[in-house]
């Protein structure tokens, strides 16, 4: 091999996304949001042509819709024209978002930026040097919900150096995502490929090491729980196979936290505990959205529990919070706060405060995952939720600090 070949594996920019589940209703956090995609997307390109990569691999929903609106059109167009001027190729494997022949309006883009088939896994040679060393890989989707195995028709070319695999595709039974072409392990080794661009799971990292197979996750995270740094991986293989760096490409990032409470006596060392906990999340250099979650024994507890006043504490921590550079908008804030009280005492009370805080008890010693899948599983089910990812045990205490405040149970101190 001359050199090494050089790439960028890209996925799930979904442009044209619309931010839901958030309270944006700062003017400055809903005009982050509706940039950040098209952003992660020109901060991607960039990239690319910085590096002079060979090529750059997309594994599908480059697109949010179907039907692909016309902003995301153009902001494809200009990227496609930037790479093109800069003699980068781009190839895209469609996903279940943005399927082959989805929409009626379709700008005109450069030969360069091509889309692999939908009826087929189409190889398509990148040389180097005047002199042919890669085969990349890859296959559409004909329509958005596509069930297949795609994997499985994947086949390294007898003359490749290096092979190259893109697809959209739930790898290992991912229960978060659809199960669009579903594929496993055995799958990627059969094909041969020395590396696998996937997209589809929004979350990046490596599922597989031999063949390397890796998620780029979403360019931009584009709801709550897409936290942490979002953005694609450069990667480069030569004789000694495939190494991956991962860039961050977000221009807002996804946060939680969690603020203990145990031993804040007055509101104003709780605007204090939050104030820092929003400082930390503002380290970062790029503004954060963020949910709160506030716990702990604590005096404050019933302040907090009082009629209005959790969100006049969230409205002025959220004014705190946006002063900082770069800012932090607190989506909400969660109270998971006990009282301190003592339970020791009241377990032993023969009164009806005795008989709640012992039921509780026993739920937890026995296990209370089977309390919630009878009492709550079947609500979530109707409601088209799952119920596995719950805490059970935590939804008992929460409900045993529900019922001693409705009892009028007060801490001691």
């Amino acid at each position: 091999m001359t050199r090494p070949v050089r790439f960028l594996h890209l996925a799930d920019v979904h442009l044209g996304a619309a931010f839901a589940g958030v309270d944006a209703t700062d003017a400055r956090v809903r005009q982050a949001l509706v940039r950040a995609p098209y952003e992660a997307f020109d901060r991607a390109i960039d990239l690319a042509v910085e590096r002079a990569v060979d090529f750059v691999a997309i594994a599908g929903d480059l697109y949010n819709h179907a039907e692909r609106n016309i902003k995301a059109q153009f902001a494809v167009q200009a990227a496609a024209s930037r790479l093109a001027k800069a003699g980068i190729p781009a190839f895209v494997a469609r996903g279940n978002h943005d399927p082959e022949g989805g929409g009626t309006a379709q700008l005109a883009l450069p030969d360069s930026f091509r889309s692999f088939a939908s009826d087929r896994v189409e190889r398509i040679a990148v040389s180097l040097e005047g002199e042919e060393v890669c085969g990349v890989y890859g296959r559409s989707y004909a329509r958005a919900a596509e069930t297949r195995n795609l994997a499985s028709e994947f086949g390294r070319h007898a003359d490749d150096r290096v092979s190259v695999g893109v697809l959209h595709a739930n790898f290992g039974g991912s229960r978060d995502h659809e199960p669009y072409a579903p594929c496993g392990a055995d799958d990627l080794r059969a094909s041969r490929m020395d590396y696998w661009a996937l997209g589809h799971i929004h979350l990046p990292g490596t599922v597989l090491d031999e063949p390397l197979a890796v998620y780029a996750g979403s360019a931009q995270g584009l709801n709550p729980k897409e936290r942490g740094a979002r953005g694609c991986f450069l990667v480069e293989i030569d004789e000694n196979g495939p190494r991956v760096e991962f860039v961050e490409t977000c221009s807002v990032r996804w946060e939680a936290a969690k603020i203990d409470l145990s031993g804040i006596e007055s509101l104003d060392a709780l605007r204090e505990a939050v104030a820092d906990a929003c400082a930390g999340l503002s380290g970062g250099g790029r503004p954060v959205i963020s949910r709160l979650e506030l716990n702990g024994r604590t005096p404050v507890h019933r302040e907090l529990r009082r009629s209005g006043l959790l969100a006049d504490v969230l409205e002025q921590a959220r004014d705190d919070a946006m002063m900082l550079d770069p800012w932090v908008w607190l989506d909400r804030m969660v109270v998971r706060t006990e009282d301190e009280i003592d339970l020791e005492q009241l377990r032993c009370s023969t009164d009806f405060v005795g008989e709640v805080v012992r039921a509780a008890d026993g739920y937890l010693a026995e296990g209370a995952g089977e309390l919630v899948q009878e009492s709550i599983a079947p609500l979530l089910d109707k409601l088209g939720l799952d119920a596995g990812g719950l805490d059970a045990s935590d939804i008992v205490v929460r409900a045993r600090t529900a019922c001693l405040d409705a009892l009028g149970v007060e801490g001691s101190s």
